[in-house]
Formats: structure tokens, C-alpha cells, sequence
């Protein structure tokens, strides 16, 4: 059903009760040290090992899980049989015996939400639970909570605006006007009817049939939802959420026969959030089916909290904390169901997230994750959901709702995030080698973020999500147009004019103010503009009109400075003021200068590109410290950050085409065309 249908309470992780799971008054770890060995089993022999003949199958994986939990796969093939029994059963009662509608006790104004009878839920409802089974009653001889459903009822969300509520055997109860009811705002931002709230009890599932729910407890069906509700509640509006599109930024592989998914990631640091919570930071690796109807992801979440309406949100459990569960989520709907028991983690542990699929006579997927201290949590699938082309996913999502609709801020995110020995299985039980991953960023609901990229550029093992993006863009300069890419993707972030077509272009914190600027060197004027807004901020000459000009910070004052490289003369300028504060030579005419912390000490080096060899001069002393041969005489050499590790970087720009060396080894690490054989490239810090 669709999230603007209706928003089921889940007030406790809901997970399918098979007796290999750890049960709720469990304290978190495994039923004993035998099953904790198993884990560390798993997760060892789960990571892809380089000898190809001890490389994992599918079928090694689902061998070396804990016999406790083999048995509950048995176990689960009986309860699936029972609860399809159930549904089917329910199912026929409905087209033998449809349900009767007969408006005559009308409580709209009494309730806010529903609930199952019989059942303890953690909600707490305007009236008393009485624990009473009530079947077959009429309207006038009402004894339960007018916010009850009997066990084994229904309530079906009309297409003209009505809640009715239905007795086991399909005799309606009463009714409310959704109008006329208070409105909930959900975590998905939809306001609906508060009538279209259920709390269910702990332990139950959910089971969807066409425009049908059934919620099943202990193999039995305890309410069945019927929904002919096909659009969002006249006169309202969606209220503006982060939720709208939770996900920041992510890798997703092509859509693919995917059997399994595995891989580790360390728990990164987060942000000290205030109190009460309204913001919750969610990791997760997992697989998504291409029709897009679910995720199932083993999920790392920062202070997370249940999306009820009496949840406490100051609870410390929750504030500013990093717990796990294994998560599925159908999409159409505006819940997961959550594993028992929830996982504790801290800054700087590792996590291990597991999906793979159980075929025949099971047909489920299996959700799976592990802390550092070998606890572990687990659940099934639906066994409903039918195996197709997947997409295996690596995640950030900003997860939680702010009351007011606000987007997050920077200061509500985690760090960093690698995401590594990642290893995905066909059907057949093969390591799939040859995945294709794209990475995405979600700016358009996260806008305020700043500083996320999807590295990609790492083994094909490795992802890493970064919040915090230190390294260098580039660009080209082209007859006075500059054409960004800030993350080094191949993507145009931004074009703008500023210079003429005969400019050379400069880039620099010209200000001092930590902010990347630009100009341009023209006839020997510089015209500079900071914070790269198009404005004239200052102008000055410095330099003859066929000098080079050079930017950097050549006195290690930690301001920036400029220069002009003249037939292999440094001439400087120390704080920009017109003033030369120091000239020498280092080069030849024909040379073309470099500037850059090449031995990454933390103190500017020079340097010059001659026929295809970089000569550098660690401190500007005058001396030769290394040589090194990377490029052709006519490529234009380029330096900067290009993996944001935080070491310098160099690389040529070859018609259009840039190939980078990460580290300076003289190894080509990547290939990239962005510009056109005649443009100038450009580097530099843009967010």
C-alpha cells in the first residue's frame, strides 16, 4: 500500500519469531559462546581472500552459518506454511463473505489511531486496554475502546474519505469521517488522518496482497487492513521533509542477478546532536530489487528513534548513540521491519552487514549484521517476495524527520565512511568481479550538506561515502567561460563568464578568508574576484604580459602570494601588496612552473614541466631534489588532491583528456576526458 495510505505504527522491531532468533528479553548478545565462535566464522571466511582457489562460494557462505541458525531456516519453512494458511484462509473468507458496510456508529473525534485488542503494544492509547477477544459484535453492543479492533478484524481505508472498522467475521463496527480526524504528519512527510495510525503488537509481520495487509501474529492472522484509499486526503499538503528522499548519497551497482552482498564498514564520527532528538544519520550496505519495491539492508543508525507519537526523544539510549538492526524496507510503505535484539556500536568499530538468498523451499532473503564484540542480529524476508535483478547498494541516508521540515545542516553530519570488502554473488554462487557502480548525490534534498562525494576511485572492493570532501576539483577555462567539476566525476557543476577569451586564469584564497577565489592575469593586471560571484573585487598590476603568473603560499606565512615566472625567474610577492620580495632562477624559458607541497611536509615546493619531466624543488632553495618523468612535452601539467587523502597529486591535460598519478610514483592511476583540446585546465577546491 502506498505511504499515503496509511502509517502502521511498528513500536518495537518487528521480525519474524523463528527460534533461532535471539529472543526479546534476551540482553543483546548471542545465546552463548558457541554461536559467538560461529560469528567470528562467518565473518572471516566472508572476507574475499586473494587465492582463487580458496575463494568463497555462495554455497561455502550459507554452510558456515550457525547451526542455530540453519535450524531456524527449518523452522521458518514450517511457519511460512502456516502463516500462508492463515492468509489464504482469511482470503477466502473475504470472497465468500465481502464485508458489509453499514454507517451507523460514527466516532470520528474518539480516536487517534487504532489498535489490535488482546495485544499490549508500547503506544499509549487514549483509553485503557481492557485484553478482552471480541468477535461478532453489533454497533450497539460495543464493550471494547472505540480505538480497538477485535482479533482477527479489519479495517479498510475507503475511497470516500471513511475509516470503517469490522469484526473477525466481517461485520462492521463503526466508522470514522478522515476529514474531520486529527492529522499526523509522517516520517515520509505525508499528513494523513490520524485514523490511519495502527499500533501492532511486538512480534507481529506484515504480509501485503494487492490493496491487502495482513498482519499475522504466531502464524495466525490478527487484522487484516483493506485499503481502496487511491490518493492523498483532499486539502492537504505534504509538509517539506528530509525524508522526502532520505538518501545523501550512495553507490548503487547495475541491476543484476545478485544472490548476495556483504561487506565491513568502521563506524565513523558523529555529530553531538541536541537534545531532543530529531535527526538520526543511517549507514547501511544491501540490495535493492530492481522493480524497487524494497531494501534489504543490515543498518548502523546514530541516534535513531521509532517514528511513534509517545516515543521519548530524549531517551539516552537513543540520543547520540550508534545502534544496529537488520532492516527491510518496502518502499510503497512508510515502516521497516527491524530485527530483535538491537546492536550497540561505537566510533571507530567495525561492522559487518551480510544480504544473500535463501532459495526453495525458504525463497527469502536474509538480512544479517555483526558488531566487533560478535553480536549479531538477524531476519527473513516476506516469503512472498519473488527473486528478480537487484541492485546492490552502499548508503548514506539522513534519516529521522525535524518537526519543523527543516533540511539537515552540516553540523548534523557523520564523517567519512569506507565501505570495504565488498563482495557480491550471482545465483549461481560466483563472485561477480565485473560490477559496474555509479555513485549519486543527492543534492537536490540535501542541499545543505556540503562536501559529499562517492569515492568509486578505490579498489573495486572499496567505497567510500565522504560527508567531508577535501580534495581538489577541476575544470577548464575556456575563452573566459570557467567550467567546474567539483568532485572530479566528469560532471559539469557549474559554468559562469569572468575574463576574456586572451586571459590566463588564476585560482587562490586571494583573501585569506579559507574560501577558494578566482581571476584572471591579464597584460599583467590581475583582476580577482572572491568567493566567485562574478564581482570585480580588486584589481592590481603585477607582472608584464608575458609572464606566468604563480599563486601560492611561497613564504609559509600561511597567506597566500603571488608571483610571475619570467624566461625561468621566480619574481614573488609576499602578501600581494605590488612589492617584489624575491626573485631567482629556477628553470628554463621554455619551462612551464609548478607550485605544490610535493613532499607533502606541509611547506610550498616549486617546480618546472620540461618536456614531459617534472624537476622539483623541495623548500625553494634553488635545489634539484627530484626528477621525474610523467607526461609528453606538449601535455600541460596539472597538481592537486585528486583521491582526497590529503597528499599532493600531479597529472598531465592532454586535448582534453586528464591523466592523473595519485602519490607521484609515475604511475598513471586514472584516465578522465573533461574539456576540449584548446581549453586551459584548472584545479582547485569549488565546495
Amino acid at each position: 500500500m502506498k505511504d499515503n495510505l496509511r502509517f502502521i505504527m511498528l513500536l518495537a522491531l518487528i521480525t519474524f519469531l523463528c527460534n533461532g532468533f535471539v529472543s526479546a528479553t534476551d540482553t543483546g548478545t548471542f545465546l552463548n559462546d558457541k554461536i559467538a565462535n560461529e560469528t567470528i566464522k562467518i565473518q572471516l571466511s566472508l572476507v574475499p581472500v586473494p587465492s582463487e582457489k580458496d575463494q568463497l562460494t555462495l554455497a561455502d557462505i550459507k554452510a558456515t552459518l550457525p547451526p542455530e541458525i540453519l535450524q531456524s531456516i527449518k523452522d521458518q519453512i514450517t511457519f511460512n506454511e502456516s502463516v500462508t494458511k492463515a492468509i489464504t484462509e482469511k482470503e477466502g473468507q473475504l470472497a465468500k463473505s465481502p464485508l458489509t458496510i453499514n454507517d451507523s456508529y460514527d466516532i470520528t473525534g474518539e480516536v487517534q489511531g487504532f489498535f489490535v485488542a488482546n495485544f499490549t503494544t508500547s503506544l499509549e492509547p487514549t483509553s485503557k486496554e481492557t485484553g478482552l477477544t471480541h468477535t461478532n459484535i453489533s454497533p450497539s453492543a460495543i464493550v471494547l475502546p472505540e480505538n480497538q479492533i477485535p482479533t482477527g478484524g479489519f479495517i479498510e481505508f475507503g475511497s470516500d474519505g471513511k475509516t470503517r472498522i469490522f469484526s473477525s467475521v466481517g461485520t462492521q463496527i463503526s466508522y470514522v469521517i478522515d476529514d474531520r480526524s486529527e492529522k499526523i504528519t509522517t516520517p515520509s512527510g505525508k499528513v494523513l488522518p490520524s485514523t490511519h495510525i495502527i499500533g501492532i503488537p511486538n512480534g507481529a509481520a506484515s504480509h501485503t496482497r494487492g490493496n491487502r495487509e495482513y498482519i499475522t501474529m504466531n502464524g495466525e492472522v490478527i487484522l487484516t487492513i483493506v485499503d481502496q484509499y487511491s490518493k492523498d486526503i483532499s486539502g492537504l499538503s505534504t509538509v517539506p521533509s528530509p525524508r522526502s528522499s532520505p538518501w545523501v548519497e550512495y553507490a548503487e551497482s547495475d541491476p543484476y542477478y545478485i544472490a548476495a552482498v556483504h561487506s565491513n564498514w568502521i563506524i565513523p564520527h558523529s555529530p553531538n546532536l541536541t537534545v531532543p532528538a530529531t535527526t538520526s544519520n543511517i549507514l547501511f550496505n544491501g540490495i535493492e530489487p530492481s522493480d524497487g519495491s524494497m531494501v534489504f539492508q543490515p543498518v548502523t543508525a546514530f541516534n535513531y528513534y521509532e517514528h511513534s507519537l509517545t516515543k521519548n526523544r530524549t531517551d539516552p539510549a537513543i540520543v547520540n548513540r550508534w545502534t544496529g538492526s537488520s532492516w527491510i524496507c518496502p518502499i510503497d510503505t512508510s515502516h521497516c521491519h527491524r530485527s530483535n535484539p538491537v546492536l550497540s556500536f561505537s566510533q571507530g568499530e567495525l561492522a559487518y552487514g551480510a544480504v544473500f538468498w535463501y532459495e526453495a523451499p525458504v525463497s527469502e532473503w536474509f538480512v544479517y549484521l555483526v558488531n566487533s564484540n560478535n553480536q549479531g542480529t538477524w531476519q527473513f524476508s516476506d516469503p512472498y517476495i519473488y527473486f528478480q535483478p537487484s541492485r546492490a547498494v552502499i548508503t548514506y541516508e539522513f534519516g529521522g524527520s525535524d518537526p519543523s521540515g527543516l533540511l539537515p545542516n552540516d553540523n548534523q553530519k557523520i564523517t567519512n565512511t569506507t565501505f570495504s570488502n565488498i563482495s557480491v554473488w550471482d545465483t549461481i554462487g560466483n563472485q561477480i568481479t565485473t560490477l559496474h557502480w555509479n555513485g549519486v548525490i543527492n543534492t537536490k534534498d540535501h542541499k545543505k550538506i556540503t562536501g559529499l562525494n562517492v569515492d568509486l576511485s578505490q579498489a573495486p572492493s572499496t567505497v567510500i561515502l565522504e560527508t567531508d570532501y577535501r580534495g581538489s576539483g577541476i575544470g577548464v577555462f575556456r575563452s573566459g567561460e570557467w567550467i567546474l567539476d567539483y568532485r572530479i566525476d566528469g560532471i559539469v557543476d557549474r559554468r559562469f563568464n569572468y575574463g576574456l577569451p586572451t586571459d590566463k586564469p588564476v585560482v587562490g584564497d586571494f583573501n585569506n578568508n579559507g574560501q577558494t577565489d578566482i581571476g584572471v592575469f591579464r597584460s599583467g593586471e590581475w583582476v580577482l574576484d572572491y568567493g566567485m560571484d562574478g564581482t570585480v573585487d580588486r584589481r592590481f598590476n603585477y607582472g608584464l604580459p608575458t609572464d606566468t603568473p604563480l599563486v601560492g603560499d611561497f613564504n609559509n606565512d600561511g597567506t597566500t602570494d603571488i608571483g610571475v615566472f619570467r624566461s625561468g625567474e621566480w619574481i614573488l610577492d609576499y602578501g600581494m601588496d605590488g612589492t617584489v620580495n624575491r626573485r631567482f632562477n629556477y628553470g628554463l624559458a621554455t619551462d612551464i612552473p609548478v607550485v605544490g607541497n610535493f613532499n607533502n611536509d606541509g611547506i610550498t615546493d616549486i617546480g618546472v614541466f620540461r618536456s614531459g619531466q617534472w624537476i622539483l624543488d623541495y623548500g625553494i632553495d634553488g635545489i634539484v631534489d627530484r626528477r621525474l618523468n610523467y607526461g609528453r612535452a606538449t601535455d600541460i601539467p596539472v597538481v592537486g588532491k585528486f583521491n582526497n587523502d590529503e597528499i599532493t597529486d600531479i597529472g598531465v591535460f592532454r586535448s582534453g583528456q586528464w591523466i592523473l598519478d595519485y602519490g607521484m610514483d609515475g604511475i598513471i592511476d586514472r584516465y578522465l576526458n573533461y574539456g576540449l583540446a584548446t581549453d586551459i585546465p584548472l584545479t582547485g577546491k569549488w565546495i
